[in-house]
């Protein structure tokens, strides 16, 4: 009896361990991060029907690695900025909506990204991107006032028109995040940000938080770019002081 005792307290013991390594809370935010889905994960209203959001656990593998690059994402805000608009950060292998493979998103008060590995391409700073891009769609949507729509899409090209949606982009492999100079030239950054005004802000958070190489070169050079540059660290200027364009820069390694 007591050998069976022992064995049950063993294994419930091996099972918190497992729990408390896949789901922990950051120490500084009080956020939980989860590398492992649950059945409230999504809104109910992305289950079933044409979103049908579907989600696979992160690779045991990386969990380490993922609380590197998430503690490394969280330490560039402060505070009072996080804690006020996420609840919840998930780190998966694979996010799916639509029957597509989504690199990240978010929700109300959560933050999806995915790490499938390095031998896939899904490099720290690949990943931290991921974070910075879906949290600057929830800033927009809760302080859209901070940045004005209208003044942004001033800055494009007047011949230029967005493609659609993200997920439009997705199907139609139309997700290059290098720099290319035709579209630079009229205000864009990469193909990917091609498809909408929110991915093209995006594209923007990502390369001010974790700058793409040769990022600030190559917005001095155009000055639509320069336009939107100003914008966006508006923005954030907006949200909290403390996010200046000094701040930003220092930020290129």
């Amino acid at each position: 009896m007591k050998k069976t005792f022992l064995l049950l307290l063993l294994f419930f013991s091996a099972c918190t361990f497992t729990f408390a390594q896949s789901v922990y809370t950051d120490a500084r935010t009080g956020i939980p991060v989860s590398f492992i889905t649950d059945d409230e994960m999504f809104p109910e209203s992305w289950r079933g029907g044409n979103i049908n959001a579907k989600a696979t656990a992160l690779n045991e593998a990386e969990y380490e690695r993922g609380k590197t690059i998430v503690a490394t994402a969280l330490e560039k805000y402060p505070l009072a900025v996080l804690t006020k608009h996420i609840k919840k950060i998930y780190v998966l292998d694979e996010i799916n909506f639509y029957g597509l493979r989504y690199g990240g998103t978010n929700s109300t008060d959560a933050v999806y990204i995915t790490n499938r590995g390095m031998e896939k391409g899904y490099t720290d700073q690949y990943v931290e991107r991921l974070f910075h891009a879906e949290f600057s769609s929830i800033l927009l949507r809760n302080l859209s006032y901070y940045l004005n729509k209208t003044t942004w899409l001033g800055c494009n090209a007047t011949s230029f028109t967005y493609g659609g949606s993200g997920s439009e982009a997705i199907r139609t492999n139309k997700t290059d995040e290098d720099f290319d100079e035709a579209l630079n030239e009229q205000g864009i950054l990469n193909q990917y940000a091609t498809s909408n005004f929110e991915n093209d802000v995006n594209s923007f958070a990502k390369n001010i938080f974790t700058p793409n190489n040769h990022f600030w070169k190559t917005v001095k050079k155009y000055p639509r770019l320069q336009c939107k540059l100003e914008l966006i660290i508006g923005f954030y200027t907006q949200i909290d002081p403390s996010f200046t364009e000094n701040f930003f820069r220092k930020l290129d390694k």
